[in-house]
């Protein structure tokens, strides 16, 4: 039996909470200085202006989050598609890995630094596509009566909505507003449709692999910052 991520104490956490959390974080990284600690209370309250330690401190939380995610994803995604596809999640992304899906209709682009707002739109945006992913996963879910898996994708779900409030609230601290195309064309083209057989299966698989592979992107982008 494996070990559940440690990581699902914070399912609970607010947003604040995990603010404060990774802001410990660099405290400790920055050998005890609490510089940083400050600042982040500062942007929280909007007493101070952006300065390159706030892109720091944004791309550090979000990739951390972005992190935990895949921790909770890498958790049950071998267990899941063989359940599901009979293969490895190495054999499934051979087979289907470059198949679209509805919430997920474009490929992602090089994994290159832009702005801070344009890279905290665009992780937003994949986040956004990520969570209306597992949302139709669980109807698949429910509608079959499958609930092995249940668990490990609600609790995948919180993290991914914490990523995603994460990603609000900095691009709040940053007086950017999320641009909604990415929102009008979830809720035009990519409505649930209810589907079966071996085209559920792969679809399924592909909502998570799409998350995987969106989630991959944040962790290498923000890094670089």
């Amino acid at each position: 039996m494996k070990d559940h991520p440690v990581f699902v104490l914070l399912a609970s956490c607010t947003l604040s909470a995990l603010l404060a959390t990774y802001s410990l974080a660099a405290d400790v990284k920055d050998n005890g200085d609490t510089a940083s600690s400050t600042r982040l209370k500062q942007l929280r309250l909007g007493t101070a202006r952006n300065t390159a330690l706030d892109t720091t401190l944004y791309f550090y939380s979000i990739q951390e989050q972005a992190k935990r995610c895949l921790d909770f994803l890498d958790y049950f995604k071998e267990d899941f598609t063989m359940a599901t596809l009979r293969r490895t999640w190495s054999q499934a992304e051979e087979d289907y890995g470059g198949h679209v899906v509805d919430t997920h209709p474009d490929e992602l682009p090089p994994a290159n630094p832009g702005t801070l707002e344009d890279d905290m739109q665009l992780f937003y945006s994949i986040s956004q596509r990520c969570v209306t992913g597992i949302t139709h996963l669980l109807i698949d879910l429910n509608l079959k009566s499958q609930d092995e898996f249940m668990e490990d994708i609600s609790n995948f779900e919180v993290q991914m909505n914490i990523l995603l409030d994460l990603l609000e609230s900095s691009l709040d601290s940053i007086a950017t507003i999320p641009a909604n195309d990415v929102t009008e064309q979830l809720l035009t083209t990519a409505t649930y449709q209810q589907t079966r057989g071996r085209k559920l299966k792969e679809r399924d698989f592909l909502y998570l692999s799409h998350c995987y592979d969106g989630l991959q992107f944040i962790d290498v982008v923000a890094v670089k910052h």
